[in-house]
C-alpha cells in the first residue's frame, strides 16, 4: 500500500515508552473496541518519537467507536471507571517513589511496569482514540448530544493521565539504576526494551552499547506476530514507500485551526517537556507538539498556545477555552519551523501564525 502510513502523533519520550505505546496501541484497543493497530511503524531518533499508523486502521477504529456509541454500549462507562482506578494506583506509586525508601530490583520492576503499561494504555491511548472517533463523527455533522456522555468522560481522562509523571518520577529511577550497572548514561538505558531491563536487573546479559547507540540515532519499531515481540529496524529506506510525502518547512506562515479566538504577539518558546518550562517566561507564546496537564504552569503564564497536533477534543483546545487563551491547533509543523526566540503573531481569529522577526 503506497502512502498508507499516517503520522498521527509526535512525542518527546524515551524509546522504552515507545515500546509500551506500540504494545498498547494494539492490545488495549483490541481488548476494548475490538480493533487494534497491528500495522504501525513507530520511529525514534534522539528522544523524538514519530507514531505512524495505517489510515485504513484509523478509519476502522473511528467507525467502531461511533458504532458502539450509537448502540449505547455500556462498556464506555466500565472502561472509564477502570481508567480512573488505574490513575489512583499511579498516584499511589508516584507517592511511594517520592519517598526516601524504595527498592529498585526485579521484584519491584514487575508491578511498576504493569502500572505504567496499564496507565499508558487505558488512561492515554484509549481516550485518545475514543475522542478521535467522536471528533470524526461530529465533523460529519452527527449531533453532539449523542456523544455528550462519552465526550465528557474521555475528555476528563485525557486531561488527567499520569503516564508523564510515572515516567519522570518512577521509570526514570530504573533507567538510572540500569545505567549504573551497564556503566553508561541514563539516555542510553532509556533505549532498552522492558525485557532487557528485566534481564539486566536479574544479573543477566547486558545489551551492547553499540546497539543502544544505533537505537538512539534512529530506529523503527514494528510488531511481530507475538504482540509483545518488537522488531527493530535501522534502515531508513525500508518504509519510505509507505510514508506520506514530506512537508515543506520553509514557510513564514503556519495555518491551523482556531481553538479559542484572539490575536497576540509574543516570543516563541518550544515546550514539550516539564524541563522545557524552565526557560518559559510570563507572556511567551507556548509552542508544543501537543499540550498536556504536565505543562499547565507554562500554559497559564502564556499569552497564546500553538500546537502541531489538534482536534476539537485535544488538551490544548479544551484548556485554551477554559483559560480564554488565543490558541491555534493542528499546524502540523510549528515545532519544526519555529524556534525559541522567534517573534510571532498568533491570529487565532483566522487560525494563522506568522513569523514577524
Amino acid at each position: 500500500m503506497q502512502n498508507d502510513l499516517v503520522q498521527f502523533a509526535e512525542r518527546r519520550m524515551p524509546l522504552f515508552n515507545l515500546v509500551i505505546s506500540l504494545w498498547q496501541h494494539n492490545l488495549v484497543l483490541k481488548e476494548t473496541i475490538g480493533i487494534g493497530f497491528t500495522d504501525s511503524v513507530f520511529m525514534h531518533h534522539h528522544g523524538l518519537c514519530e507514531l505512524n499508523v495505517s489510515q485504513r486502521e484509523m478509519d476502522m477504529v473511528a467507525e467502531r467507536v461511533q458504532e458502539l456509541v450509537q448502540k449505547g454500549d455500556p462498556s464506555f462507562r466500565v472502561w472509564y471507571e477502570r481508567a480512573k482506578d488505574l490513575n489512583k494506583k499511579a498516584d499511589e506509586l508516584i507517592d511511594q517513589y517520592q519517598g526516601k525508601s524504595f527498592n529498585i530490583d526485579t521484584a519491584t520492576f514487575e508491578p511498576v511496569l504493569k502500572i505504567f503499561k496499564d496507565n499508558f494504555g487505558w488512561c492515554t491511548i484509549l481516550p485518545y482514540w475514543i475522542l478521535y472517533g467522536v471528533e470524526r463523527a461530529l465533523l460529519k455533522g452527527e449531533p453532539k448530544e449523542s456523544y455528550a456522555d462519552v465526550l465528557s468522560m474521555y475528555e476528563e481522562l485525557k486531561s488527567q493521565t499520569r503516564y508523564p509523571q510515572l515516567g519522570q518520577m518512577v521509570i526514570n529511577r530504573y533507567f538510572g539504576h540500569v545505567a549504573e550497572i551497564m556503566k553508561t548514561t541514563e539516555e542510553y538505558a532509556s533505549c532498552l526494551h522492558p525485557d532487557e531491563i528485566r534481564r539486566i536487573l536479574s544479573g543477566g546479559e547486558l545489551v551492547m552499547i553499540d546497539e543502544l547507540e544505533k537505537r538512539m540515532n534512529w530506529c523503527a519499531l514494528t510488531l511481530n506476530k507475538n504482540p509483545y515481540e518488537v522488531n527493530f529496524s535501522f534502515d531508513q529506506n525500508e518504509f519510505s514507500g509507505r510514508m506520506q510525502p514530506p512537508i515543506d518547512l520553509n514557510v513564514k506562515e503556519l495555518k491551523g485551526t482556531s481553538a479559542y479566538k484572539g490575536v497576540v504577539r509574543g516570543t516563541v518558546k518550544i515546550v514539550n517537556t516539564i524541563d522545557d518550562l524552565k526557560k518559559f517566561n510570563e507572556g511567551d507564546v507556548l509552542v508544543s507538539i501537543q499540550s498536556s496537564p504536565s505543562l499547565i504552569s507554562g500554559i497559564i503564564r502564556s499569552s497564546a498556545l500553538v500546537t502541531d497536533e489538534g482536534g476539537i477534543m485535544c488538551h490544548a483546545s479544551i484548556i485554551s477555552r477554559e483559560l480564554k487563551k488565543p490558541c491555534v491547533i493542528g499546524t502540523k509543523i510549528a515545532t519544526k519551523v519555529l524556534k525559541d526566540g522567534d517573534k510571532v503573531e498568533v491570529d487565532a481569529d483566522r487560525g494563522i501564525v506568522s513569523i514577524i522577526k
